[in-house]
């Protein structure tokens, strides 16, 4: 199994961690619930975000492993950030098929101009094409380096 995730990219460890770790939280969280008020359905919430995230986690896990993703790489060329908090909201990427627009999701990825990026879509993604420009909506990480 170690020689099996040394192949994964680090940026999808990361995700797989953070979902399978906040399943266990959750886990925690809801035996603890269980515990302090003796009610199985006050916990069911938590037992449920738990299941949730962790079934997330393996399969994120079981695509990394089956490498069934496609590494999309290029260069930013624009970025467009929300009104008010002036967080990023989507990027472009200049590669090789033309000008890829990914949508950011949380806007904590801060990304800028020039640099390079490196996005890992699932291999069955639906990908949208709307005035020359490839619109992808849903992936598993998104990295950025500075050049």
């Amino acid at each position: 199994m170690k020689e099996v995730l040394k192949e994964v990219p680090n940026v999808l460890k990361k995700q797989i961690f953070k979902r399978i770790g906040m399943g266990i939280v959750f886990a925690l969280l809801g035996v603890i619930t269980w515990i302090a008020s003796k009610e199985f359905l006050f916990a069911l919430p938590c037992l449920v975000a738990m299941a949730v995230l962790i079934v997330s986690g393996l399969g994120v896990l079981f695509v990394a492993i089956t490498k069934r993703y496609v590494i999309v790489s290029g260069e930013c060329v624009d970025v467009e950030y929300t009104r008010i908090l002036k967080r990023t909201k989507a990027v472009y990427l200049q590669t090789d098929y033309g000008v890829v627009k990914l949508l950011i999701r949380g806007r904590r990825t801060k990304v800028e101009l020039g640099s390079s990026v490196r996005c890992y879509i699932a291999s069955n993604s639906s990908v949208y094409e709307y005035d020359g420009v490839k619109t992808v909506g849903d992936y598993y990480a998104v990295e950025s380096f500075h050049c």
